[in-house]
């Protein structure tokens, strides 16, 4: 009898806690909405998160019987599962659920392995290809007679590591490949970008002065 009982009160309450969005973009507001037969009110409670609990005690916004939940960006700093744990009650039963979110630094689900190895391979072969190319262009650079062409292929190689950067970002998610990203985007806008320009433009004014200073002995 009291199983009986207790399992009409829940069906009064029940809470319909289903979303097709289970992905949430690390550090970016978090909405989403619940619905309950009987409830006039839902509070969230705390929040799970990866490495702590975090008290939050919101009270939702109410359209009828859906109950709506905004969590502000700034709970969402680390990746990883969340739980949110919710109370809806009526004024005197009060019924708790939770509602699950992973949080990944695109928004999107963690690619597989084998995304993960050609996005690897690939960023190996670009820095490869960008450490070889800079040491080669060194002596020019420093010799002041750095030619267009080795200018621009440095600088193409920096914009195609921030192209592969947005590209990683976007479709693979990768948090480690980020961050190395993150830091040869940062050496490579001395070594290939800035320093190249400043060469070229540097070995661009000395020939012609060089190329004046003959033409003036000739003449």
């Amino acid at each position: 009898m009291r199983k009986l009982m207790f399992l009409l009160i829940m069906s009064l309450f029940l809470i319909n806690l289903t979303s097709a969005n289970t992905i949430h973009k690390q550090n970016e507001t978090l909405e989403f909405s619940i619905t309950s037969n009987n409830a006039t009110e839902c509070i969230l409670t705390t929040i799970n998160s990866p490495t702590s609990l975090i008290e939050i005690n919101q009270e939702a916004t109410r359209n009828s019987q859906t109950f709506n939940f905004t969590i502000e960006r700034g709970n969402f700093s680390e990746l990883g599962v969340y739980e949110f744990n919710i109370e809806c009650s009526n004024g005197g039963n009060v019924v708790s659920g939770n509602v699950i979110r992973e949080v990944t630094l695109n928004g999107k689900e963690k690619a597989d392995g084998i995304v993960i190895a050609v996005f690897t391979i690939l960023f190996i072969l670009i820095m490869v290809f960008g450490i070889i190319y800079f040491i080669k262009s060194l002596e020019h650079m420093f010799s002041l007679d750095l030619d267009l062409i080795d200018a621009v292929v440095m600088v193409s190689t920096y914009l195609g590591l921030w192209l592969f950067y947005y590209i990683s970002f976007e479709y693979l998610g990768n948090a480690v490949i980020n961050d190395f990203l993150e830091i040869a985007l940062e050496v490579g806008g001395i070594t290939h970008l800035i320093l190249p320009l400043v060469s070229f433009a540097v070995s661009f004014i000395m020939t012609n002065l060089k190329f004046k200073q003959k033409s003036r002995i000739t003449y």
